[in-house]
């Protein structure tokens, strides 16, 4: 799950994490 969290993170959504 924190695999997700990380792709998105690189993606540059900036949720905040």
């Amino acid at each position: 799950m924190l695999l997700v969290v990380h792709v998105v993170m690189d993606s540059g959504l900036g949720l905040g994490f």
